[in-house]
């Protein structure tokens, strides 16, 4: 892989595999690490790519690959950090408000249910390709698919906003 073929790369995939780095570690500061080691792995090791697909996969799986081995690491496990989940910023809004709301139950999730959520709204992946991504059957995907949508769902249902009129509406729909 050349110089050209490899910043074109890191330029079209950063923000995704920073932001799959932050739904798997909620933490900016973990997610910025493991970013530097995925694309640092990418440069060692030059894969051959056969097309964008194949890019945004071997992508992904390595920052999922990265993100255990950060929370199998002996100083993820003996040390105990606070979260430091601040990627939005906390606009004034209902449409802000609502996206906040959104993503804050997403990130009480646990993990293995997170992580799906990410990969099939944010990243548009359908349950069969997640399936491979994460090497799991596609059965098991759509499983906590259903179950973090109604976990999620719990978590919002009692959320009621008020517009600038003082209408009440559920951000759920």
């Amino acid at each position: 892989m050349d110089e050209q073929e490899y910043n074109r790369i890191v330029d079209d995939y950063i923000d995704v595999v920073y932001k799959m780095a932050v739904s798997y570690t909620k933490s900016y500061h973990d997610a910025n690490d493991i970013v530097q080691n995925v694309f640092m792995k990418m440069y060692q090791k030059s894969p051959t790519f056969h097309d964008e697909d194949h890019i945004r996969n071997w992508l992904i799986r390595v920052t999922i690959n990265e993100s255990k081995n950060l929370w199998n690491s002996f100083w993820r496990k003996n040390i105990a950090l606070e979260n430091d989940y601040e990627v939005y910023e906390k606009v004034e809004g209902t449409a802000k408000d609502q996206d906040n709301m959104v993503l804050d139950a997403i990130m009480t999730l646990p993990k293995k249910y997170r992580v799906v959520i990410h990969l099939y709204y944010y990243e548009g992946y359908q349950a069969n390709q997640i399936a491979e991504i994460l090497k799991e059957k596609e059965s098991t995907i759509r499983t906590r698919l259903v179950r973090a949508r109604a976990m999620m769902k719990e978590q919002l249902k009692e959320e009621w906003l008020n517009d600038e009129q003082g209408n009440l509406y559920s951000c759920m729909g």
